[in-house]
């Protein structure tokens, strides 16, 4: 299904989150928002991969007031 991602809860300074998003293997495409506290590269929010049975994973880093993106892999292979 099209989701959101929301805010995290109870985020602490300096913690370094992960965020695996995965299409179903045979259904889809399906779209994904983020919560405004997240902040991306180039101030662009990236668009999830589309094809069947593919995954983005999302690294970031909290400044106490922003989700700062410090890595992202995108259309990755489920195994």
């Amino acid at each position: 299904e099209n989701s959101t991602i929301g805010s995290p809860t109870n985020s602490v300074e300096g913690a370094i989150i992960s965020i695996e998003v995965a299409q179903h293997a045979s259904s889809g495409p399906y779209t994904l928002a983020w919560n405004a506290v997240f902040e991306f590269v180039g101030d662009e929010t990236p668009t999830q991969t589309a094809t069947d049975a593919k995954t983005d994973i999302y690294a970031f880093r909290y400044n106490g007031s922003k989700f700062l993106e410090v890595g992202r892999n995108t259309n990755l292979t489920l195994s």
